[in-house]
């Protein structure tokens, strides 16, 4: 399980990804507007509830939120960089040489549709297309490529 930064109008937004190290299957993958420690157990349970049974071990880095995570749902985790992990990181790599076409800077153009739309409206609206695009990467991963 980990996370990776991409833009949308402007701003970071949060993809979280979690990929069975055996199987290299992406398990779940879904955008946040932020990355902390509310946001990372409420993927974590996302991840559980999509899980036949319960991972005996879950694969992370050293990010407090991730293992702040893990420890509040009492699994078994292990930090680790390199090996397995890496599964994650190369879903990641997919994931940004895909999005290049929009040089990693998803931009939602609202100005046909309302004028004086909010900031906060434009980027929630952001998110959701982003996670539109990553149902579609998920299909494309795991069936096409």
């Amino acid at each position: 399980m980990d996370e990776t930064c991409l833009k949308v109008n402007g701003k970071n937004i949060y993809v979280y990804s979690a990929v069975n190290a055996e199987s290299k299957e992406i398990i779940y993958m879904k955008a946040f507007p932020s990355r902390n420690y509310f946001i990372t157990p409420r993927f974590l349970i996302e991840v559980l509830r999509k899980c036949k049974n319960k991972p005996e071990l879950v694969l992370i880095d050293k990010a407090p939120w991730l293992i702040n995570a893990v420890k509040r749902l009492g699994l078994r985790y292990e930090c680790r960089t390199f090996g397995k992990r890496n599964s994650v990181e190369r879903v990641f790599g997919y994931l940004k040489d895909r999005s290049k076409i929009f040089y990693h800077n998803v931009n939602i153009n609202f100005k046909k549709i309302l004028k004086r739309m909010e900031d906060s409206l434009r980027f929630r609206r952001g998110t959701e297309c982003v996670n539109e695009f990553l149902e579609m990467f998920v299909f494309y991963y795991s069936t096409l490529r």
